[in-house]
Parts: structure tokens; C-alpha cells; sequence
């Protein structure tokens, strides 16, 4: 079982942000080039800086909204992996038996999430405003991996 730890509109909100964000920056970068060219090319330097912040930014809010998750009953294992731009970029991988059950709760500041919960460590399964998607997830996540649900709401 694999599936997206956030919600298509999560995601999809995401990616509005980042283009909403990208689209004054490059405007200014551009400007900024504009009036280089007409100078003695002193802001190159602050240029590239820019363009390289903007862009580690970019890259940066788009793999914390492609976090996914795996549960492999042939291996008992728990991968929690971050995607770009649909290549697996970065990988934890847990053992199964270290976890106790699932929990269903409301986090802090508004929405729902279901978690893997274990003695040392909680592994995200699903994290959405609406609480029958991330129970819905949770359900599945824990008939598939045989683990109990625990709903804290």
C-alpha cells in the first residue's frame, strides 16, 4: 500500500502557493537584470543569490507537500518516503513491529491526521482538513498493516 500523506487539495493548494510566490519573484529578478545591464553589472552577484534562494525555496515547499507513505506486509516494513517531482528523493524506513497502533486525532491550528504510533516515534499515514478522508485512510492504513485504530477525537 502506498498513498500521499496529504491530500490532493493540500497538494494542490501547495503548488498555487509556490507559482503565486515564483511569479513576483522572477518578476523582480528580471527587473532587477534590467536595470544591471544598464549599470556596471555589480548586482550579478545579488541576482544569483536570489534566484538561487527562490529556487531552493521552490524545490523545498514542493517536497514537504509529496511526502508519501508505504506499508510492506511481505517485508514489515513502514517506508514514509519524499517525493520530487515523482522521484523518491529521501526514504525512512521503519520496522512495522515498532509500532502499537493508529491514531486519529485533530492537530493543533485546524484539520485531522492519522499516525502510526510507537514507543519512540510517530509516522504520519494521512493529514487533511476534512476528518472521513483522514479516517477513511486511517481505517485502510490499519486493515492493512493488522494494527489497531485508536481514534483520540
Amino acid at each position: 500500500m502506498e498513498e500521499p500523506v496529504y491530500g490532493g487539495m493540500a497538494r494542490w493548494l501547495g503548488g498555487i502557493v509556490l507559482v503565486l510566490l515564483f511569479i513576483p519573484v522572477v518578476a523582480f529578478l528580471l527587473w532587477l537584470r534590467a536595470i544591471d545591464q544598464r549599470a556596471s553589472g555589480d548586482l550579478l552577484p545579488v541576482i544569483g543569490f536570489l534566484a538561487l534562494l527562490n529556487a531552493g525555496l521552490f524545490l523545498f515547499l514542493h517536497l514537504a507537500t509529496n511526502v508519501w507513505i508505504r506499508i510492506d506486509l511481505s517485508g514489515r516494513k513502514v517506508s514514509q518516503i519524499y517525493k520530487l517531482f515523482g522521484w523518491a528523493v529521501y526514504r525512512k524506513t521503519f520496522e512495522l513491529s515498532e509500532f502499537d497502533h493508529l491514531s486519529v486525532h485533530r492537530v493543533f491550528r485546524g484539520g485531522y491526521r492519522a499516525t502510526l504510533v510507537g514507543r519512540e516515534r510517530e509516522v504520519p499515514v494521512a493529514a487533511s482538513w476534512k476528518l472521513g478522508t483522514v479516517r477513511r485512510a486511517g481505517e485502510r492504513a490499519a486493515a492493512f498493516s493488522g494494527l489497531r485504530v485508536s481514534d483520540q477525537l
